[in-house]
């Protein structure tokens, strides 16, 4: 079932891009770009996203240096990143260091990501659902 959240993906290699358009496509809405330069200009264009899908490995920008953008952004700070890059654990340190959600190993199974993806965008639905009626319901007793 597809909802009306929407997921950035920014991923060089074309096919990869396309394999998790299409997944990610059955419960988001999905905008694809091939470089880091693209995504910031759409992002900085008023378009929103609940969630960044980002390859380190971008052509026209570091990698960290797209996420120290956006972590460091006040338009963007605080939108999660998830990060796709090779085994390296000084990158994965300075990518948590700054902020983003997860790091995520390739070579990944894609059925796992698009699963950890919908899991946690579920549950981020689900927790801001508990939160309003939380507040709906303090409301209405302040009010009574």
């Amino acid at each position: 079932m597809k909802n009306t959240k929407k997921i950035v993906v920014i991923e060089g290699d074309d096919s990869l891009r396309v394999l998790l358009d299409r997944m990610l496509g059955k419960y988001f809405s999905v905008e694809c770009f091939k470089h880091g330069f693209e995504a910031l200009a759409w992002l900085a264009d008023g378009n929103e996203t609940q969630l960044i899908l980002a390859d380190l490995s971008m052509s026209d920008i570091s990698g960290m240096n797209f996420l120290e953008n956006v972590k460091t952004s006040g338009m963007f700070q605080n939108i999660p990143v998830i990060v796709l890059s090779d085994n390296n654990p000084f990158k994965e340190s300075r990518c948590l260091e700054l902020g983003a959600l997860s790091y995520i190993t390739k070579p990944f199974k894609p059925e796992a990501l698009v699963d950890f993806i919908v899991h946690s965008m579920n549950t981020e639905i689900q927790m801001n659902t508990v939160i309003q009626k939380s507040n709906d319901y303090v409301q209405f007793n302040r009010n009574a």
